[in-house]
């Protein structure tokens, strides 16, 4: 059959319908693409606001914390300074809330930097550890450190970072062992020249994850609804990174 019979033979409303369904294909992806543009605006919008709405909360917060480290320094009663204690500690979660706030809106926009400075590693820890202990204290618990491995104190990497993994490690930990202790761990190695690796863990008497939800627990937003006892120390997390050993 030639093509000039083929098309004679083809009914009368069907290039119509082609082009037609041509055309609805082309403005369902107008359509899909107007939609991504306008979510991913509305997305960068509220990005944007929350980040400037930490910053202006992040201001008056300083301002509280100051006043609180400077009424700690003043004679008080021990009444007194369990109130004002309380208060500091809370104002430091609430500051760390609002810093993980503004950490999510820079790694949105690209934004987030690592600093690269020396810094004592076991000063770092044992301030953090330091952090807790009247909260641990207040369940009897007991929290150590274990720093005997650390054979290279002074290393170099981001602090502010190491300081806020290892507080939300070990404010778990605290928070979900019931009994026993709860015991942080820290190890250097050198790692070739110049370099140290370090290992730091956090590990505790409390109740486990069980395996089957291990992988559920890092996805975003996800609080485990049940717990398993756990005869064995639970390590809470562990944390490698390397790092220039400073000259």
């Amino acid at each position: 059959m030639t093509r000039q019979a083929a098309k004679a033979r083809r009914p009368a409303g069907a290039s119509h319908r082609a082009r037609g369904t041509t055309a609805q294909r082309g403005l369902d992806l107008a359509a899909l693409r107007a939609e991504r543009d306008r979510v991913l605006e509305r997305a960068r919008r509220q990005a944007e606001f929350i980040s400037h709405a930490s910053h202006e909360i992040r201001t008056p917060l300083h301002g509280i914390m100051g006043f609180s480290t400077l009424l700690l320094s003043t004679e008080l009663t021990d009444e007194q300074r369990t109130f004002a204690n309380s208060l500091h500690v809370s104002i430091e979660s609430l500051l760390a809330v609002v810093n993980d706030v503004l950490d999510v809106s820079a790694l949105d926009a690209g934004a987030m930097r690592l600093e690269s400075e020396g810094f004592n590693l076991i000063a770092l820890i044992r301030g953090v550890v330091d952090m807790f202990v009247d909260a641990a204290g207040a369940k009897g618990l007991v929290l150590r450190l274990d720093a005997a491995d650390v054979k290279h104190p002074t290393v170099t990497g981001d602090p502010g970072r190491i300081r806020q993994i290892l507080s939300n490690l070990v404010s778990n930990a605290v928070k979900f062992t019931d009994a026993g202790d709860v015991t942080v761990h820290a190890v250097t190695r050198a790692a070739g020249h110049d370099a140290i690796e370090v290992h730091v863990s956090v590990s505790d008497t409390g109740p486990g994850f069980p395996s089957t939800r291990r992988l559920a627990c890092s996805s975003r937003f996800h609080v485990s609804a049940s717990r398993v006892a756990s005869p064995s120390r639970a390590p809470a997390s562990a944390s490698r990174f390397r790092g220039n050993s400073p000259s």
